[in-house]
């Protein structure tokens, strides 16, 4: 498309204007061009023309709301009005005096009206887009609290927000990203809550990207990051309403897309991924006790496998007597050598979970179940493996599936294999130096400038609470509600 076309305004002739509507949208076929003759009382009928896609358009409405009252007063229906302020019975009415905004407004699902003798369309929104329906979450599924999850139409995200946000402050900034597919983009966050840095800072990461397409919210992933190639996640992703509200309440920035059913939140530091969405509706005390166990469940399924590989093959005499017979006695006869076979089942259990995520959702979770039953047994009744491996296996898999967050759980897989290599070559050596690496790359990571392993490092005792569950939880009381990823500037001290 030639991008001097862009700007050409239209002519008053509407045989120019469709000629040139021609010559750039001509070539699609599933778009309708529909030539109308508007009677005019007294005088000569007057042409018009109706240019809208196959499929995005509601017809019932289109001829309720536009052919109608056009056949019935014709075009001094629209023509004694300036644009936006026709009769007819639109909801949404825009003006168009450029080719580039016809054209766009008609790729973009509304109907374009032109009329002969005057120099500008108006664009008629009727759409009634393809999208799935309000339903329940799939990916972040709950107990307690809300269940609807978002949808691919960014209005019907942000109608969902406002239901749960009716405020003036809620702030809602668009743009529009990619070359070709033109993304609506939205900011959203609270005035008065969120650090305007902070706004600044993810307008600006947004302002500098130019890419060609952009068809889901995780492909602004990389530029909203800090350190973009860190394999820690430093953007929080969500498909739940409820979710986001809190964490605009508490100071935090959305950002959504259209065609998206996923939000992102920044900042988000490392313990945002161990909570889940029921911590904002349970009891206190249960919240610091499911919390402590996502926490052990993330270590152990990080560095269960590697420790149990450094201790049978560098370090039994750190273990008691009896548990170390017990082990000599498992791995009698046994073909593989500890690391190989831990390596091995890894691997095997890795697949299964693949081969569960992407077979049809009623037989995938069975399948990945009943395979790990089948193949744990198999291999221990041929002599492959022990049963102390198949136990430590299964323990990290049943670890890795309480994990709140997949982009954690991804985490936690590269890190389990990498340290499982480390292990395997130097013993307790390699995992302390991975360990090590693993505190010295989380403590130097930020999320919107706030450090990644807040409260902890740096430390803030007054915060600590957060991780137990201790802050307010919706309905909020009366008075501002503090989140302490948001209220520590960098460079600055706990000034409780």
């Amino acid at each position: 498309m030639p991008k001097q076309a862009d700007h050409e305004a239209l002519r008053a002739r509407l045989r120019d204007n469709r000629a040139r509507l021609e010559a750039q949208l001509g070539h699609l076929g599933d778009l309708t061009w529909r030539d109308l003759l508007l009677p005019e009382p007294g005088g000569r009928p007057t042409a018009a023309l109706l240019v809208y896609q196959q499929g995005t358009v509601d017809n019932s409405r289109l001829e309720d709301r536009i052919l109608r009252p056009l056949f019935e007063h014709g075009a001094r229906l629209v023509t004694r009005a300036p644009a936006g302020k026709t009769r007819l019975p639109v909801a949404t009415v825009q003006g168009a005096a450029d080719l580039g905004s016809v054209v766009l407004g008609i790729l973009r699902g509304h109907t374009a009206l032109l009329i002969d003798g005057h120099p500008e369309a108006l664009l008629l929104n009727v759409k009634d887009p393809p999208a799935r329906p309000i339903e329940d979450t799939v990916v972040e599924p709950s107990v307690h609290g809300g269940r609807e999850s978002f949808t691919s139409l960014i209005d019907v995200n942000l109608a969902l927000m406002r239901q749960r946000l009716p405020t003036r402050d809620l702030c809602v900034e668009r743009q529009e990203i990619g070359a070709l597919t033109r993304t609506v983009v939205v900011i959203t966050y609270l005035r008065g809550k969120a650090a305007p840095a902070l706004v600044e800072q993810v307008r600006r990461q947004l302002g500098k990207l130019n890419p060609e397409t952009v068809f889901d919210t995780e492909n602004l992933i990389t530029a909203l990051s800090d350190r973009p190639n860190s394999l820690a996640p430093t953007v929080l992703i969500t498909e739940r309403p409820d979710l986001v509200v809190h964490h605009l309440a508490s100071g935090r920035v959305a950002v959504l897309a259209d065609n998206s059913n996923r939000v992102l939140i920044l900042p988000a530091v490392f313990k945002d991924f161990l909570n889940a969405a029921d911590d904002l509706y349970e009891l206190r005390p249960f919240v610091l006790l499911v919390r402590s166990i996502r926490m052990l469940a993330f270590l152990l399924a990080v560095f269960l496998p590697s420790l149990y590989v450094a201790v049978t093959t560098f370090h039994l005499q750190a273990l008691p007597t009896l548990i170390t017979l017990s082990l000599l006695a498992q791995r009698e006869g046994a073909p593989l050598p500890t690391p190989v076979e831990a390596l091995v089942m890894t691997i095997i259990f890795e697949i299964l979970r693949e081969a569960g995520l992407r077979l049809p959702r009623p037989v995938g979770p069975s399948v990945s179940i009943v395979g790990g039953l089948v193949i744990g047994e198999a291999a221990m009744r041929a002599g492959i493996t022990s049963p102390a491996m198949v136990l430590v296996v299964s323990a990290t898999a049943i670890s890795t599936f309480a994990l709140p967050s997949t982009s954690l759980a991804n985490v936690a897989t590269i890190l389990r294999l990498v340290l499982l290599v480390l292990s395997s070559m130097f013993g307790f050596f390699g995992l302390i130096l991975g360990y090590v690496y693993i505190l010295a790359h989380f403590a130097g990571l930020t999320s919107g400038r706030i450090p990644y392993a807040t409260p902890i490092m740096p430390l803030h005792p007054g915060f600590l609470r957060d991780l137990f569950g201790q802050t307010p939880r919706p309905p909020y009381g009366p008075g501002p509600v503090e989140d302490p990823t948001m209220s520590l500037p960098p460079g600055r001290k706990d000034q409780e």
